[in-house]
C-alpha cells in the first residue's frame, strides 16, 4: 500500500510539473513582457519597467505596443543588462505577491495548495509569486476614478495586507506588473 501511495504522489507531482510547464509556456508566448531596472525614485529604490530598447515603459494597455514575448525580453535583457524581465498581468490571470515568507510556513503552503498555478520565489529571494488563471467575469469590478473608461477590482475586495506582506492583482484591472 505504501508503494502505491508513493507512486500516486509521484504521478501527481509529474502532472503538476507538466501543468506548470504548459501554463508558463502559454504565458511566455504572450506579448506582455518587458524589462525592469532598479532605480532610485523619491529617495527609495523601485523597479521601473523598461522596453527592450531600454526606454521607460508601463504595464497599462497604452504601452502594449512596446511589449514582447518572453524570449524577446530575455534576449534584450542579455544585451541591455536590465535587472530582470517582468510582465503586464493579462486579463484572466491573478498575480499574488507574498513578501517575506519562507516556503516552510503554513500560510505559504496553504496559498500554494489553493491555486492551480505557477509559483516561484520572488527575484529578491525573500518572498514568493503565485500566478494563476481566474474567471474575469466573476471578479467584482467598479469604475476606476482615475480613468473612467477602465474598470478596477472593487475596493471592497482589493487585497493589500502590508502587515502580512500580501498583495493580490487581477489582470485587466490594474496597471501593476509582475517581476519574473
Amino acid at each position: 500500500m505504501l508503494i502505491l501511495n508513493v507512486c500516486a504522489r509521484s504521478l501527481e507531482n509529474k502532472r503538476k510539473e507538466y501543468a506548470t510547464a504548459v501554463f508558463t509556456k502559454k504565458l511566455k508566448k504572450k506579448k506582455i513582457w518587458f524589462l525592469w531596472k532598479k532605480e532610485k525614485r523619491r529617495g527609495s529604490m523601485t523597479k521601473v519597467p523598461k522596453s527592450i530598447t531600454g526606454r521607460n515603459t508601463g504595464a497599462t494597455s497604452e504601452f502594449s505596443d512596446q511589449w514582447v514575448t518572453f524570449a524577446e525580453a530575455e534576449e534584450a535583457n542579455l544585451k541591455i543588462g536590465a535587472d530582470g524581465v517582468g510582465f503586464a498581468i493579462p486579463k484572466g490571470y491573478v498575480f499574488i505577491d507574498i513578501d517575506h515568507i519562507n516556503t516552510n510556513e503554513a500560510l505559504f503552503k496553504l496559498l500554494v495548495s489553493r491555486f492551480d498555478s505557477y509559483t516561484e520565489i520572488s527575484p529578491s529571494g525573500n518572498g514568493a509569486h503565485i500566478i494563476a488563471r481566474c474567471s474575469f467575469d466573476a471578479i467584482p469590478l467598479e469604475p476606476d476614478s482615475n480613468c473612467p473608461e477602465r474598470m478596477k477590482l472593487s475596493s471592497a475586495y482589493y487585497q493589500k495586507n502590508s502587515k502580512r506582506g500580501i498583495e493580490v492583482y487581477v489582470g485587466g484591472t490594474t496597471g501593476r506588473y509582475a517581476t519574473y
